[in-house]
């Protein structure tokens, strides 16, 4: 009976992390996991309209080489994060700039 009790806690648990957790999902944007493959991994959010871009898709296929086409979970980005942040300073500029211009 107790370990019913503790499964149900553990359960609910679960469901009130999940759920803060989705409260921070932001609209128009994919979470991702950047770093190198020494486990050290950053979540960054990658800002849907820039997925096509040209430097965002070549980042896309090396972490495919690195990690696979089968990952589970959060998508990793094989980079460095303070790299990675510049990469997409950079390409929304320019997004931005095509945009006005």
């Amino acid at each position: 009976m107790n370990d019913m009790i503790e499964d149900d806690r553990d359960q609910h648990i679960r469901v009130e992390r999940d759920y803060e957790e989705m409260k921070n999902i932001r609209k128009g944007y994919i979470p991702v996991l950047v770093g190198r493959g020494d486990g050290n991994m950053e979540k960054n959010w990658l800002p849907i309209k820039l997925i096509q871009h040209p430097t965002i898709v070549e980042l896309l296929e090396k972490s495919a080489d690195e990690f696979g086409y089968h990952q589970q979970g959060l998508l990793r980005i094989s980079s460095d994060a303070d790299t990675f942040k510049g990469i997409l300073r950079q390409v929304s500029r320019k997004q931005v700039a095509r945009i006005f211009f």
